[in-house]
Formats: structure tokens, C-alpha cells, sequence
């Protein structure tokens, strides 16, 4: 899951970048919160779990 969301997160950022489909600004953000988001997932799967 962290890691298709990873991928989804990088793909949003290279587009983004890339200024692809004119919402560079949205993209970006979106792509960077994914990043975050399959950060936060990856150190809880990790760790076994929320307590």
C-alpha cells in the first residue's frame, strides 16, 4: 500500500513538474501530500500497527 502510494506520489510530482495538464500547482501538492501520506503509512506498518 505505502509503496503503490509512493508511486502515485511521484508520478503526481513528476507531472507536475512537467507542468502536464496545466495544474502544476495542484499537482505538485497533491503529489507531495501522497509522498507524506505513504511516509506516515510505511512508519506505522512498521511499528505493527496504531496503539
Amino acid at each position: 500500500m505505502a509503496i503503490r502510494l509512493a508511486l502515485v506520489g511521484v508520478a503526481l510530482v513528476a507531472a507536475g513538474a512537467l507542468d502536464l495538464g496545466g495544474f502544476r500547482e495542484i499537482t505538485v501538492a497533491a503529489g507531495g501530500l501522497a509522498l507524506v501520506a505513504s511516509g506516515i503509512s510505511w512508519l506505522v506498518a512498521r511499528r505493527g500497527g496504531t496503539s
